[in-house]
């Protein structure tokens, strides 16, 4: 604040010097939301190995379940396959689409060295890439359209699980326990 009279040019070069202060403070804090956006992703990246790994031990089981009881494995074991197939589907879906905005964004670079190497997008400040992709192109639009019918594939494999008789299946492990426990 200046005390008495106040050159109004002095005060626009300063009203000047906050918006280009402000647009600058805006790139930065761009870059630094598409760092936590890769920080979100590697993070994602762990639980889809975590849920990964999960997936194959269920598989296995119903692998042993489809030896030892196809007859009633079998409904099960299907929709298991099917939910795989489509979840994977969809997964490669995205990741090509990931794929395609780091590559037009400029791809990937190694930063550091050794044990603090890592790869990250080079592209960090091209912000234009997705708005063209996803707005511009449509493809936005084309990507949403593949995940709703995804979700309403998988809706609809939960309906079939509820029409399989479970509670038969259940029945007729207890009894194959109890019998192999006599």
């Amino acid at each position: 604040m200046s005390v008495g009279k106040t050159n109004p040019m002095r005060q626009q070069m300063i009203n000047m010097m906050y918006l280009v202060l402000t647009a600058l403070l805006a790139l930065n804090v761009s870059a630094e939301i598409l760092k936590a956006f890769q920080t979100v992703n590697e993070g994602m990246e762990g639980s889809i190995r975590l849920m990964e790994g999960k997936n194959d031990v269920t598989m296995k089981a119903f692998d042993k379940l489809m030896k030892s009881s196809p007859t009633t494995t079998k409904e099960f074991y299907d929709l298991a396959e099917e939910t795989n197939t489509k979840a994977d589907t969809l997964y490669n879906y995205i990741q090509r689409w990931i794929d395609r905005v780091i590559e037009e964004s400029g791809g990937m670079t190694v930063e550091g060295k050794g044990e603090e190497a890592e790869e990250v997008m080079s592209g960090m400040s091209n912000l234009e890439t997705c708005p063209r992709l996803f707005i511009e192109d449509k493809y936005g639009d084309e990507i949403a359209d593949k995940v709703n019918t995804a979700r309403q594939d998988f809706i609809d494999i939960i309906s079939r699980v509820k029409t399989i008789d479970v509670k038969s299946f259940e029945d007729r492990k207890s009894t194959r326990l109890n019998s192999s426990h006599t």
